[in-house]
């Protein structure tokens, strides 16, 4: 996996004296948006249909909370 764009670190890397230490991980947006849907499934009585839709909202959930988070470090 490559290296994550500035203010999308990687979520549970590994330090490089490690056991498969290149095998970096998820980066922290995924992270976010892996937590914003289980948020939306645990509401249950989700629609197929809406599988992209609901997609996109956690990535836009996702996106909001790193720019929140670059505002805390700056």
């Amino acid at each position: 996996m490559s290296t994550p764009e500035p203010g999308n670190p990687y979520a549970f890397a590994r330090s490089s004296g490690r056991a498969n230490a290149s095998q970096t991980g998820m980066t922290l947006r995924d992270y976010f948006a892996g937590q914003a849907l289980m948020g939306i499934a645990a509401r249950g009585n989700i629609n197929k249909e809406y599988y992209w839709n609901i997609a996109e909202q956690c990535y836009e959930m996702a996106d909001a909370m790193l720019n929140e988070r670059g505002k805390a470090d700056a």
